[in-house]
């Protein structure tokens, strides 16, 4: 991915919130309209476009016969974390 794309997919208000929500940890879908106020189409649009992108990853599955969405931040993410923290430090030094 490239580091605009990531960049413009992280910094969007409301899925930079949705991230901060998520790390670490999973969350479902349900939990992250309770951490972030947001309403439930909103958050679908969002997460699909961090799915997309490849910053997070979702887990379908059936609990009690209701559908679950279980999300979470991809390795994807993490690697472009690492290489800004990276960056970071060799700048500061």
């Amino acid at each position: 991915m490239e580091d605009k794309v990531f960049f413009t997919m992280v910094f969007q208000p409301i899925r930079y919130e949705i991230i901060r929500k998520l790390s670490p940890g999973t969350l479902s879908m349900s939990e992250i309209a309770k951490k972030t106020g947001f309403k439930k189409p909103i958050l679908s649009y969002h997460l699909d476009k961090l799915e997309q992108s490849g910053i997070v990853l979702s887990r379908h599955e059936i609990q009690n016969k209701v559908a679950i969405r279980n999300i979470s931040l991809s390795k994807v993410f993490y690697d472009k974390l690492a290489m800004i923290k990276k960056l970071v430090v060799e700048l500061g030094t």
